[in-house]
């Protein structure tokens, strides 16, 4: 797809939604035109985002794509052919992938309806460094017909949480695939996401019903309490986000509209209407707010990405307290910052390829380069709970000018990336 062809795409005519906070979706890849390079574009069925903000999308013939940044970031970029990451993930046809998530080790995961005898209902983990995926866990559904329809994982890579048509939430270790139920009777559930800290799984059924589901211990044999949120949301939901505050679930579904809805029960609203459209199957919010949903036409045989751009507010950036931008700084240094709401820290180069990543247990850390890895130090108000090992408290930097970037993380997505500046004098 060409430039001109976003920028005419761009100025369709679309429906007004009811409100003024609606927003125009644009077009940003159609299968016929991103999968240049494959000789029966798939369908996409979900989409989920690293954070260097390269995107991956599932399809529903078993396929794992990565889109690289500018083809889904890129304002003015023409979308460049996807990379195959891993085929062969429904296992059996008419099976079909369903649900795509990331956690924050470099994996991602999909689940399947395939109903092959003892292979039912199955969760794969496919390393998005090329090696061979894996089946994890088979079973996650309670009819052979009623199979696992959306997934998300937490950002630490310990659980997977998936839902199926039976309205039966599961949780699944990610180190053994050891599986239970949490959750039961939720109705004909399509779409699931976990909020910022894992506390709470938010499920949305077909029928509108948007349930908060208290997440139980993993030790605990009994079943989570699942509250409604709101009044029913309109339009056939097939699937939900939330915004990194965990204010607002944003929902899409078959007729064409994304909801905009208050988790503290406030009415809902349009955030967008869609020209032409009856099957959105997924949505994702990027670090700056912007919406990306994937669409299947009618028929099933082809499917488009769509930007929303600004729907929700953005993940702000972690707070560098010391050292300053730009200082001079001994061979060691430790930079000292805060991120609320921030699950886990990473650190990158500026081409956002990871220094290393770790959680974070309060809002205030420190981080210093040690042994290859970030190194955590829980801060209270800046001041050190405790000191740590030795390793974590730096190795030497070479003398010169460095740049690095922080990026905040949570089990809902990642927040935009903190520069800093530093010279190490020789």
């Amino acid at each position: 797809m060409t430039n001109s062809d976003t920028k005419a795409t761009a100025g369709r005519e679309v429906r007004q939604a009811d409100n003024a906070d609606a927003y125009p979706p644009t077009i940003i890849c159609a299968s016929q035109d991103c999968y240049q390079a494959i000789t029966d574009p798939p369908l996409a069925g979900s989409i989920a985002f690293d954070a260097k903000n390269d995107a991956y999308v599932s399809t529903w013939d078993g396929n794992l794509f990565k889109l690289s940044q500018p083809s889904v970031g890129g304002e003015n970029e023409p979308p460049e052919p996807p990379e195959l990451i891993a085929s062969g993930l429904n296992v059996e046809s008419p099976s079909s992938t369903n649900g795509l998530a990331l956690d924050g080790k470099g994996n991602a995961y999909v689940v399947n309806d395939a109903t092959q005898d003892g292979k039912s209902g199955q969760l794969w983990r496919v390393p998005l460094d090329g090696e061979d995926p894996e089946l994890l866990a088979t079973g996650l559904t309670t009819t052979q017909s009623q199979g696992p329809q959306a997934l998300t994982v937490s950002w630490s890579g310990d659980h997977a949480y998936v839902i199926n048509l039976d309205g039966v939430l599961w949780r699944v270790s990610l180190r053994d695939g050891t599986k239970k139920q949490v959750a039961t009777n939720l109705g004909d559930t399509c779409g699931v996401v976990l909020d910022g800290d894992s506390q709470n799984a938010y499920v949305v059924n077909r029928a509108g019903v948007l349930w908060r589901v208290p997440l139980p211990t993993w030790d605990s044999d009994e079943l989570a309490v699942p509250v409604q949120v709101g009044t029913t949301v309109l339009g056939g939901p097939m699937a939900l986000t939330l915004d990194w505050a965990g204010q607002n679930a944003y929902v899409v579904g078959w007729a064409g509209v994304m909801w905009r809805v208050p988790l503290n029960g406030g009415p809902q609203q349009r955030a967008a209407v869609f020209p032409d459209v009856k099957f959105l199957t997924a949505v994702r919010l990027d670090p700056r707010g912007n919406a990306y949903i994937t669409e299947a036409d009618n028929n099933q045989t082809a499917s488009r990405i769509w930007r929303v751009n600004g729907v929700a507010a953005s993940a702000p950036a972690p707070t560098i307290d010391a050292p300053p931008q730009g200082a001079h700084t001994a061979k060691t240094v430790k930079f000292n910052g805060h991120a609320p709401g921030a699950a886990g820290m990473i650190v990158q180069d500026m081409h956002r390829n990871a220094l290393g990543s770790n959680p974070v247990v309060a809002a205030y850390w420190a981080w210093a380069l040690g042994e290859n890895r970030l190194s955590i130090e829980t801060l209270a108000e800046g001041v050190n709970v405790r000191p740590g090992p030795v390793s974590h408290r730096g190795l030497p930097w070479d003398p010169g000018t460095h740049v690095v970037q922080f990026v905040g993380a949570n089990d809902i997505g990642y927040t935009e990336p903190t520069p800093i500046t530093f010279t190490v004098d020789s």
